[in-house]
């Protein structure tokens, strides 16, 4: 069901591979006896409109989520920790389908999964109760700020990632941006708060407006000029050890450049 012009605001059912595009929001129902969407292969959901569900959806291959907007303001709203998908991806698109734009999208299960690309100018929300990961072979979370929810284990370290503001409540989280990396306020969540380690790397200064909390901390700068570490926030903690490094883009060897922790 591809054609552009199809009107289907609501879905549910049990099935293998789907492809299914509408001119307008998209939910996740209950239909009759169906209650929300099951199927055994890949996914591919694409409203000109929102997307979002008041019954979970259960995908056993990558499930693909996009939002096509004119100029922005699109929405992917996937928050039922009953979900599941094998594979990620999130995608805020204008009309043409090719071009991120400022959307806000968000995925939520009680278990882990593979984020295989994001595409936003905006806001992308994962929660999970399991691990999460960015697989090898071109991943990426691309997006203006990244807000980590849930008591899971958060491995997004593919090279092609593109936040440059993180918060977060979690269980861990290992994280790598291309660019510089701020600690920030992400709706009514302040800074990023675990309970286990928390590694940061980037490609540029890693600095801090709010809050960073866990248990062990590395903090590393992937520059071949230098790059910054100022973690000086008057509410840090880590209960076990603080490391900070400034290396070169390949990480092999020290660069100097500014590294200080307080708390």
């Amino acid at each position: 069901f591809t054609r552009s012009d199809n009107r289907i605001p609501r879905i549910a059912g049990n099935t293998g591979t789907l492809q299914l595009t509408t001119n307008s929001d998209l939910i996740i129902t209950q239909l009759g006896a169906a209650s929300g969407l099951t199927t055994s292969a890949n996914t591919t959901l694409s409203a000109f409109g929102t997307v979002t569900q008041d019954r979970p959806a259960v995908v056993t291959g990558t499930l693909t989520a996009t939002t096509r907007t004119a100029s922005g303001g699109g929405t992917v709203l996937l928050d039922q920790l009953g979900n599941r998908a094998g594979t990620l991806q999130l995608l805020g698109y204008g009309l043409s389908g090719t071009t991120g734009v400022a959307s806000n999208l968000s995925f939520a299960s009680s278990q882990g999964y593979a984020v295989q690309a994001t595409r936003t100018t905006g806001l992308v929300t994962l929660t999970s109760n399991g691990v999460v990961t960015t697989p090898s072979g071109g991943s990426f979370v691309g997006a203006s700020s990244l807000l980590l929810q849930g008591t899971g284990s958060f491995n997004l370290t593919s090279t092609g990632n593109t936040f440059s503001t993180l918060a977060g409540n979690v269980g861990s989280v290992n994280v790598f941006t291309s660019g510089p990396l701020q600690i920030g306020q992400i709706d009514t969540t302040n800074g990023l708060v675990a309970t286990g380690n928390v590694t940061l790397a980037a490609g540029g200064n890693i600095s801090q407006s709010r809050q960073l909390r866990g248990l062990n901390l590395l903090a590393t700068t992937l520059n071949n000029t230098g790059a910054s570490i100022i973690l000086t926030g008057p509410n840090n903690f880590f209960s076990g050890t603080r490391t900070l490094r400034t290396r070169n883009a390949s990480g092999n060897a020290d660069v100097e450049a500014t590294a200080t922790y307080l708390q």
